[in-house]
């Protein structure tokens, strides 16, 4: 008799191989936000207006 139960293993590891290649590329661009090779430079400036005490009450 013929045994046609194996022989997949080299199939399945192609398949196996580029699936986590797709994974490994969708983090990358995930995690990167799709700016491959730019500086991400950001300058935040925050000023707050200025803020007084207020005035103390007068006395009596």
């Amino acid at each position: 008799m013929a045994d046609n139960g194996g022989g997949g293993g080299a199939g399945m590891g192609l398949m196996v191989g580029a699936l986590a290649v797709v994974v490994a590329v969708i983090g990358v661009v995930v995690f990167t936000g799709g700016n491959f090779g730019q500086s991400k430079t950001m300058d935040v400036n925050i000023k707050p207006p200025p803020i007084s005490a207020p005035s103390a009450p007068a006395a009596k």
